[in-house]
């Protein structure tokens, strides 16, 4: 998938609509989960919406997410 195609899905319901089951879960899953940061009035970063997008693709696990945004919240505290 290109990098104009996965832009187009970082609006996670484009997954929902038009991708395989897998990917429609994961991107239900994510929604939910970026859903509940809005609620609480905080933004995600454009970090995790990229990560979220390689693992809704399979590209990359969960615990690859989960190890990624560790490091990147430690980078950006320095």
């Amino acid at each position: 998938m290109t990098n104009n195609n996965k832009q187009l899905y970082l609006d996670f319901e484009a997954y929902e609509r038009l991708a395989e089951p897998h990917k429609r879960e994961r991107a239900s899953l994510w929604r939910t989960a970026i859903g509940l940061q809005d609620v609480d009035g905080l933004k995600v970063s454009d970090y995790l919406k990229e990560a979220a997008v390689k693992h809704i693709e399979g590209d990359i696990t969960i615990d690859d997410v989960r190890q990624q945004l560790k490091s990147y919240v430690i980078h950006q505290k320095v």
